[in-house]
């Protein structure tokens, strides 16, 4: 059995926040900009939570015809934006009045008669008041810019869902966005045997076909792996910034970094197979109890596979629709790589992406069309469960 080795942590990881820490990063940001910046990383961090809570799902709502999401999430950040600048415009000024007021005061009381000091006394006093009334301002301006750091990553990953699983044959859908995945759904893939620690949200429910299916963002560290990339040009992974290494030795890697699909296709133990496109930061599976590598020479050479018997497997792998369809996927400007595993607890899927679609956008806004391309991807996994359940 995997081991289920969870370490708790006392400080949320950094490499899993989804760039709301960006958002007040300028060097003069002030005291209180600072205060609202922890909120925001503490915030992106629980969105990308562990934990035993209840997921709450909402219905999700049906895509608009013409929708297209990197225009939505460009919108959104827009708005996002402004309420954040008219945030540190206020708080300038505010700082500014009760700077100049304070030099006035002291200027004043070394330049006037000791019967015009009240002159100066006065001035103090206002600015005493007006920084007062900043203060109060200012903590009710954070709860409302908290509260829009809430509705904005809400906005976007409920906007990118809607239009990612806007697909033919799927019904019932509903999603948590701060919704936590089970352990025990990333074990049935037989993929790691040890898993040091995992992150998850936005999981999404709902029936393809008639049969109940899940999909959630994950995150998941495992003992240290050299990636084994297959991308032209490229002899060594280039880390991309998720994986921000620490000095020294790495002891972990990002196992998953992306979309995992918990599918209604369950196959004969002794047909069991696993696939890897390798791409940029791929992992080696490493719980391979009964499997043996074998090679599927109808898929795409950057595959890699192992099977429990490789005749009834190499069989699956045949189907020319099904290979059609695996050889569809492809590492390119957001997608890094590929893992399938197909066993007795079911079909399970993971598309492992870079920041271009994992990130909630901060301060750049969405460039190309990332969404788009996971769209399709969505539907390639989709198409995967109608050739194995033939």
């Amino acid at each position: 059995m995997a081991e289920k080795n969870q370490k708790t942590k006392a400080n949320k990881e950094k490499e899993l926040d989804t760039k709301e820490s960006e958002v007040l990063s300028e060097e003069n940001a002030d005291a209180s900009e600072v205060e609202i910046e922890q909120k925001i990383i503490s915030d992106g961090n629980e969105t990308f939570s562990k934990g035993s809570v209840q997921n709450e799902y909402v219905d999700l709502p049906e895509c608009p015809e013409g929708f297209v999401c990197e225009d939505y999430v460009n919108e959104k950040r827009k708005t996002f934006d402004n309420i954040m600048k008219s945030s540190r415009r206020s708080s300038t000024i505010t700082m500014i009045i009760s700077v100049v007021l304070l030099i006035l005061g002291f200027i004043l009381n070394t330049s006037l008669d000791s019967t015009l000091a009240w002159i100066s006394y006065s001035i103090f006093g206002i600015a005493l008041v007006v920084i007062i009334v900043s203060f109060v301002f200012s903590s009710r301006g954070k709860k409302k810019i908290y509260g829009s750091v809430d509705n904005y990553v809400k906005d976007v990953i409920i906007g990118v869902d809607q239009y990612a699983f806007n697909q033919e044959g799927l019904t019932q859908l509903s999603v948590s966005a701060k919704g936590k995945a089970e352990l025990n759904d990333i074990v049935d893939a037989h993929y790691f045997e040890t898993i040091n620690n995992f992150n998850s949200r936005n999981i999404i429910k709902g029936f393809y076909r008639g049969k109940e299916f899940s999909a959630a963002e994950l995150a998941v560290r495992v003992p240290y792996q050299k990636p084994v990339d297959k991308v032209e040009g490229k002899e060594e992974n280039q880390p991309v910034s998720k994986k921000k290494k620490l000095a020294g030795t790495p002891t972990e890697s990002f196992g998953i970094f992306g979309k995992y699909f918990s599918l209604p296709v369950v196959a004969e133990d002794d047909e069991s197979f696993i696939l890897l496109l390798r791409g940029p930061n791929a992992c080696l599976p490493t719980f391979l109890d009964e499997y043996k590598e074998v090679t599927a020479s109808d898929l795409n050479a950057a595959y890699m596979c192992w099977a429990k018997d490789e005749t009834k497997a190499l069989k699956i792998l045949s189907d020319e629709k099904l290979v059609e369809v695996l050889n569809g996927f492809t590492p390119n400007a957001s997608l890094e790589n590929v893992i399938i595993s197909s066993n007795s607890k079911g079909l399970k899927v993971c598309l492992n992406y870079n920041e271009t679609v994992m990130e909630i956008p901060m301060q750049k806004g969405v460039e190309g069309k990332p969404y788009e391309a996971y769209k399709n991807d969505v539907r390639r996994v989709l198409n995967i469960v109608d050739c194995l359940s033939k």
